[in-house]
């Protein structure tokens, strides 16, 4: 009687939250100058970069809270009534009105950088762990 041999389990992709710290310095910035550096979702899917569209009538309120979701962190200051530098949360946290304290060019930048970091192409040079199934071999033993 043939003995009863367990099916190999069935590994399946589940996609996980990527992230990137992007830097941007203004073109005529002086030398020394701070980078603004931003943690942004690098590895949207489909349905969120499909999302991420508008027409001419749309608002920059409306852009704000669009993109506001995909910048986790930043390194933003801004200077108080008083004269005193204060953080400025990231739109995660603070909602899209924190973008008002940002450099219009790098609001664009951000905007660009969360659409295209997660269409990059994938690494087929990276291999499978080692627990899927390996490609089979031909009469010399070789993939």
């Amino acid at each position: 009687m043939p003995t009863k041999t367990s099916a190999a389990p069935v590994l399946r992709f589940i996609p996980q939250e990527r992230f990137d710290t992007v830097q941007y310095v203004e073109e005529d910035a002086p030398e020394g100058t701070i980078p603004f550096e931003a943690k942004i979702r690098s590895n949207l899917t489909h349905a969120e970069v499909n999302a991420l569209v508008w027409e001419n009538e749309t608002s920059m309120t409306d852009l704000h809270e669009m993109f506001a979701p995909y910048v986790v962190e930043w390194n933003l200051s801004g200077i108080d009534a008083k004269g005193k530098e204060v953080d400025i949360p990231a739109p995660a946290d603070g909602g899209g009105e924190q973008f008002d304290y940002l450099p219009s060019g790098m609001f664009w930048a951000l905007v660009r950088d969360i659409k295209l970091r997660s269409t990059r192409p994938l690494d087929p040079k990276r291999n499978a762990p080692s627990s899927a199934t390996p490609a089979p071999s031909n009469a010399n033993g070789e993939s």
